[in-house]
């Protein structure tokens, strides 16, 4: 161990002792072997973890980047559920207008046809349509998303 343990063999007066310190190195050696191969397999064995837990970080951050991924989505869909129900209720507010002061080129009930017109549920859904899609475009300039 230290080296004064083992002097040069020059400086070693008898055989006897020469020999005994040669036994006690050859065991001191051996033992430092034996440590050397048990560090060896513990070292594997971190190895063996380290890369374990590397694989797992790995799946934990991917996780992690689904899991926000779908917060996003689902965040977004409820915005944009929101922009398309203020839309509907402009338009349903919008028809409510009408039917007190008159529906566009249909004043004073002088024309039916108009009045039909804007009472059939396609052009109710195509209004509502280009409302959801002026919020959008709202909602798109004020966001700051692009």
């Amino acid at each position: 161990m230290s080296p004064n343990k083992y002097p040069p063999p020059e400086q070693i007066p008898s055989a006897e002792r020469q020999r005994r310190l040669y036994v006690e190195a050859v065991k001191e050696i051996d033992h430092l072997r034996k440590m050397v191969s048990s560090e060896n397999i513990v070292a594997k064995e971190y190895r063996h973890d380290r890369d374990e837990l590397k694989g797992e970080l790995k799946s934990a951050k991917r996780s992690i980047v689904t899991l926000s991924r779908r917060q996003k989505a689902a965040d977004e869909s409820k915005k944009a559920a929101a922009w398309s129900g203020g839309a509907a209720i402009c338009v349903t507010i919008l028809y409510q207008l009408w039917h007190t002061i008159g529906f566009p080129f249909a004043r004073n009930g002088a024309d039916k046809k108009w009045m039909e017109f804007w009472s059939h549920e396609a052009v109710y859904g195509v209004i509502v349509w280009l409302m959801t899609v002026l919020f959008a475009e709202v909602y798109k300039a004020t966001s700051g998303n692009k």
